[in-house]
């Protein structure tokens, strides 16, 4: 399957999970003309030389197609819509996208290939086409909860990314499950860079209480965020997005509740987000420490940048699969074989025969073993009981030997009573 490399739709939830499908559409929930937006169709020729093939994803903002140059080459066509278009500085910064993706420097951040306008004003931005399926969709795959390796994992790709992007200054302000994007070959890619500044305010457009001051997507936006305080947006926003994401991945659930848009934006911009571990109690308290710590709700008590949070969920993770080790290793119980006792003498019937008297009898080996420390005390007792044991044979020269030297005491005496 061939995806576009641009977010197939900000709809998050569907319709079965009982929340509205407009929570996450920034625009389209705010800009009911946007809705109505006139499609192109399949077979256009844009500027004579890309053909659509077919729709890949409609957002509040723009149209996805697949597209084939007339050389052959495919891609995705990413097309403004028209009603945007006529706003000029609008087209300006749809436009700039292009730059501030490659700009990023990473393999992780989707390629523009170029940009263009059509005679009738279409203005479009061609990007790789990529095959694979977004975020979002493996989370659905996986029944709307990942496994916490794979979710960790796309955490730290996508950090990776963004301490590059904000290296060079480049603020996402859109990090969700439709913006993240999982290749068939393992790589891992971050859409629709620049979109969120598309509705930044800029002298002269519009103010910061019109409808179209609305950017982001409530359910990972944090407060300031929500609160259109655009001038303390920086990196640490795309953090907290981040754990956003990853709450949601791991848990299924958001960081806030909320049915519609406007309890979201409540909630984000006045209530601290759920801790992971009140959902994952069992999780590695470490783990569940860097994503909690990016949910905070001051800014400032998030993590500094991209590479901070990276490297302590790296080390997290780290310490969380050695204390793993530790804890299942289990020493090996292998029970050596019984000692057995010297050869000694003994009497059967009159006869004098070698008796081999075990110490102990090797048992057969079980998953429950003898312990070292019992061993040891049933060697020792078996030992002295051993040696306590004399033969008859033993006991009879000993009585013999008694006799004899009574009797050469009786000798004396008497020799040395006559002398007298």
């Amino acid at each position: 399957m061939r995806r576009p490399a641009a977010r197939r739709g900000d709809a998050w939830f569907d319709q079965g999970t009982g929340h509205a499908a407009s929570i996450t559409r920034p625009l389209a929930a705010v800009i009911p003309s946007l809705a109505m937006a006139a499609e192109l169709t399949p077979g256009t020729v844009l500027r004579g030389k890309w053909q659509l093939e077919k729709p890949l994803g409609r957002g509040g903002m723009s149209s996805v197609y697949a597209a084939r140059h007339r050389n052959g080459m495919r891609g995705a066509i990413k097309v403004l819509h028209r009603e945007l278009a006529a706003d000029e500085a609008l087209r300006r910064r749809f436009l700039r996208e292009g730059y501030l993706a490659n700009k990023v420097g990473h393999p992780g951040a989707v390629k523009v290939l170029d940009e263009d306008t059509t005679e009738d004003g279409t203005v479009f931005l061609v990007m790789e086409l990529l095959e694979g399926e977004t975020l979002k969709e493996r989370w659905t795959r996986a029944g709307r909860m990942l496994d916490l390796g794979p979710a960790l994992d796309v955490a730290e790709g996508v950090l990776d990314v963004l301490a590059a992007a904000h290296r060079v200054g480049i603020v996402h302000r859109d990090l969700k499950p439709d913006n993240i994007f999982l290749t068939s070959d393992g790589a891992l890619k971050i859409l629709d860079f620049g979109i969120a500044r598309l509705l930044d305010p800029e002298p002269g457009a519009a103010d910061a209480t019109s409808s179209t001051a609305m950017m982001g997507t409530p359910a990972f936006m944090p407060p300031e965020q929500a609160l259109a305080h655009w001038k303390k947006i920086d990196g640490r926003t795309d953090l907290f997005a981040v754990g956003a994401t990853t709450f949601t991945m791991l848990t299924g659930k958001l960081v806030h509740e909320g049915g519609t848009v406007p309890e979201l934006l409540v909630s984000a911009s006045t209530k601290q987000a759920q801790r992971l571990r009140d959902r994952m109690p069992s999780l590695d308290a470490g783990i569940a420490g860097v994503i909690d710590r990016a949910l905070s709700f001051e800014m400032d008590d998030r993590w500094p940048d991209a590479d901070a949070m990276h490297g302590a969920l790296k080390n997290a993770r780290k310490r969380a699969r050695a204390l793993t080790v530790r804890m299942t290793a289990q020493p090996a119980l292998v029970s050596a074989p019984a000692p057995t006792a010297a050869p000694v003498p003994a009497e059967i019937g009159g006869e004098t025969v070698l008796e081999r008297t075990a110490i102990a009898k090797p048992a057969a080996s079980t998953r429950q073993e003898e312990s070292p420390a019992s061993s040891a005390v049933t060697l020792l007792v078996s030992d002295s009981t051993a040696a306590r044991t004399p033969s008859k044979r033993r006991v009879a020269w000993l009585g013999l030997l008694g006799a004899a030297l009574a009797l050469v005491a009786v000798a004396a005496l008497l020799y040395w009573s006559r002398r007298r």
